[in-house]
């Protein structure tokens, strides 16, 4: 598994609506919960480190 994944590759690898995993990322990202980072060559692409997948699709109300 890669290092960082982008909210895009999350929500298909496991099969969850994007905008559920962008809600997930922005209420974890705000307190403090999860890592996130712009990707160095797009800055428009938000990742998440990939020790912290686990909480996001939890959050976004899936099982793990």
């Amino acid at each position: 598994m890669k290092e960082w994944l982008s909210l895009q590759e999350i929500a298909e690898k496991y099969d969850i609506a994007y905008h559920k995993i962008r809600n997930a990322v922005a209420v974890l990202s705000n307190t403090g919960s999860i890592r996130t980072r712009e990707n160095p060559k797009d800055n428009r692409v938000l990742e998440v480190h990939k020790d912290d997948v686990p909480l996001v699709i939890q959050g976004a109300g899936a099982k793990v």
